[in-house]
């Protein structure tokens, strides 16, 4: 990896979430029209980018290797609830809607943001790797998550079905195709690669969009989005860097995990928090720091893997 190519893809990254920004906050965009682009990203563009990473032939190595990341994504969502649930008894800010930040914590932006970060730094044939991860975050955001928040209302109820969206299809059919070795038509594969093309232009503008809706004044003045954001964007990511490079070899793949737990929040918390009646202000303040840190972050954890 080139430091100097990791910095120019984030800030290009950057570039597309300030043009967001500005046609957000210029009423190009508003909270409806973010709504669709955010179902286009999630329905449409991420599954398709999944998808071509078998159908355009970009994956590399065994299927016993595959086998492989597939227990080591299985693990990643044991154990990192795990360290979550201790930082969270231990810092004593997190005491007051306990419930809420430890989902904040645990479930990254894996689909709308993770996607197009780890296709940036390590190439299309990485995301096989990240799809593998979406089958047990789904299965875990509602069953744990839903517990979570439902903490703060005692209200609500686990719905596995939702677990049956877009992504983890997409993220089966795709291990389907790989293991059976199964080709597919050139039309569907160009179409599937054309499709998959829109992701990140369309996610970091939808982001930045959706980043002119929220307040800055009510985020830039709660100390305790800065505490977040350090704990979530560098402390909890170097902790899982350190403990599964004792069981990971594979670089690229021990870069996706540090990434992944880097991420902001997932977009599904949010949901979950609209349907559930917990704190969504506070989930929004959240994400809000943590997509403007990991611009800074992110490079800076890179490049400890150089």
């Amino acid at each position: 990896m080139d430091m100097t190519n990791i910095i120019n893809q984030m800030l290009i990254l950057f570039l597309m979430i300030v043009v967001g920004y500005i046609t957000g906050r210029c009423n190009v965009f508003d909270e409806d029209s973010n709504k669709v682009m955010s179902r286009v990203v999630i329905y449409v563009a991420n599954p398709a980018l999944m998808l071509n990473t078998v159908t355009s032939g970009q994956i590399t190595g065994t299927k016993l290797h595959t086998l492989y990341v597939i227990g080591v994504g299985t693990l990643y969502f044991i154990l990192v609830p795990i360290f979550v649930k201790v930082i969270i008894h231990v810092v004593p800010f997190f005491k007051k809607e306990r419930s809420v930040y430890e989902a904040m914590l645990i479930f990254t932006n894996l689909g709308f943001m993770g996607i197009p970060v780890i296709n940036a730094i390590y190439g299309a044939g990485a995301i096989f790797y990240l799809g593998i991860f979406f089958i047990p975050f789904n299965l875990l955001v509602y069953t744990y998550g839903v517990l979570l928040l439902s903490n703060e209302t005692a209200g609500g109820k686990m719905d596995l079905k939702k677990a049956i969206n877009p992504v983890s299809v997409a993220a089966v059919i795709t291990m389907v195709l790989y293991f059976l070795d199964i080709k597919t038509p050139g039309v569907v594969n160009e179409t599937v690669s054309i499709l998959g093309s829109i992701t990140t232009p369309l996610a970091m503008v939808t982001i930045g969009s959706n980043l002119a809706l929220v307040p800055l004044k009510h985020v830039f003045f709660d100390w305790r989005m800065y505490a977040f954001a350090v704990i979530k964007m560098i402390a909890l990511p170097l902790l899982a860097f350190f403990v599964f490079r004792f069981v990971v070899k594979d670089a690229v793949l021990l870069g996706i995990i540090m990434i992944v737990t880097a991420m902001p929040t997932a977009s599904n918390i949010t949901l979950l928090c609209n349907e559930l009646g917990s704190d969504g202000a506070l989930v929004a303040k959240g994400t809000f720091i943590g997509t403007i840190a990991s611009l800074a972050s992110i490079p800076l954890l890179v490049g400890m893997l150089l």
